[in-house]
């Protein structure tokens, strides 16, 4: 079961990817995305699951994963504390309970929207066509943007990610909250 969990969060087009897979190369260890696991299962199914019990067979996949790694993982994904609390309480527990901190990425609405539209673009090899279109997306943070935030259920690192960013300080802040 892993020891460490990096919980990697934030809203649609926030950076979340790219933090962490950036701080599980540095630091050695898987980088599970939801995103990542979700998109071949579509590619399995075709159109016979739909994008929300993908999503949850995909989330069920990756804390499945994260309980068989031996030390420490990347988690990216979702997770609101307007609806999924509970559903991080359990993943963790379902992964061995260990120890985590959170990386919240903090992004503007406009650089979100900004990015979103170029991973949107029609024709772009970049966003599988199992996550829906731009308008869903954009609906999603109108939605839940006015009340994104960490969830808190343990220590939060903030990394702003409309600039950039030392990825070793941001190891070095996280490591600082296991010591």
């Amino acid at each position: 079961m892993a020891q460490v969990a990096i919980i990697v969060n934030g809203m649609p087009g926030s950076g979340k990817s790219t933090v962490g897979a950036a701080l599980a190369e540095v630091l050695g260890c898987p980088f599970l995305s939801k995103d990542r696991i979700k998109e071949p299962l579509a590619d399995i199914a075709g159109p016979m699951i739909a994008s929300r019990p993908l999503g949850a067979i995909a989330m069920t996949t990756m804390w499945a994963m994260a309980g068989a790694v031996e030390h420490g993982v990347v988690l990216d994904a979702v997770w609101l504390p307007s609806r999924d609390r509970a559903f991080l309480e359990a993943g963790l527990a379902s992964a061995g309970s260990p120890r985590a901190v959170e990386v919240w990425c903090d992004v503007d609405h406009a650089t979100a929207v900004e990015r979103l539209t170029d991973r949107y673009d029609p024709g772009s090899p970049v966003r599988h066509e199992v996550h829906g279109d731009l308008t869903d997306i954009l609906a999603f943070w109108d939605e839940h943007g006015p009340t994104a935030g960490p969830i808190g259920l343990g220590p939060v690192v903030r990394v702003d990610t409309t600039r950039s960013y030392d990825v070793g300080r941001l190891v070095q802040e996280i490591a600082s909250h296991f010591v």
